[in-house]
């Protein structure tokens, strides 16, 4: 672990992010963010993101390095209009803190589910997440060194993430930062972004081309 920690201080990588319907913020600072397959042991009855979870990996918590899976909070934004998104950022303590694996792909994607999960949680997998992909090149995108190559590119973190490594905040609208921004340990750390922040297109917010 402590190689995993080395490697992500040595790309200064800021935090991780999770998003999730704002209604579940009050549940989550009490429980902490739990995987799919512990809500019915905590009694949470939350809303998911992937009611499919093509990845199996039910036990795992599903967080992007730095920037949010656009292309995935997109879609969920356009089939559930009127839901209000937050963005947690959580501490990258997680990555060496918990069992994770690193998946340089969507962690349903075939290429990542053909493995044995196990292939992806090393030093290794970890730094495949930032190399160089045939349908993404890092200098057009303008990505930062800590940025993953792909924008769905995932850390499955297993087990139950604790509020405490709940860093900060992004929402899309001042009202709902206002209504929850009191559940979070440091307010100066909650924002709104709206359109042209995180609830854009990483490549977007960058200042890189499509």
């Amino acid at each position: 672990m402590n190689a995993i920690r080395n490697a992500a201080e040595a790309l200064e990588l800021p935090f991780l992010v999770h998003f999730t319907r704002t209604s579940n913020l009050t549940s989550i600072f009490e429980h902490g963010i739990v995987a799919r397959g512990g809500l019915a042991e905590v009694n949470v009855d939350a809303k998911t993101n992937d009611e499919l979870r093509l990845d199996n990996q039910l036990d795992a918590n599903c967080l992007s390095i730095a920037f949010p899976n656009a292309k995935m909070l997109w879609k969920l934004r356009q089939e559930n209009p009127g839901t209000n998104w937050a963005i947690l950022l959580v501490s990258r303590a997680i990555l060496w803190e918990l069992p994770c694996a690193f998946c340089p792909r969507n962690a349903a994607a075939g290429e990542i589910t053909a493995q044995p999960i196990e292939n992806f949680r090393t030093l290794e997998a970890f730094h495949s997440m930032f190399g160089q992909m045939p349908d993404v090149d890092r200098d057009v995108h303008k990505l930062k060194p800590y940025d993953p190559t792909d924008v769905q590119a995932e850390v499955l973190a297993f087990g139950t993430i604790q509020p405490a490594k709940i860093v900060g905040g992004i929402f899309q609208r001042t009202p709902s930062k206002e209504q929850y921004k009191h559940l979070f340990p440091n307010e100066d750390l909650v924002f709104t972004h709206g359109d042209r922040g995180f609830f854009s297109q990483r490549w977007y917010h960058r200042g890189g081309a499509k």
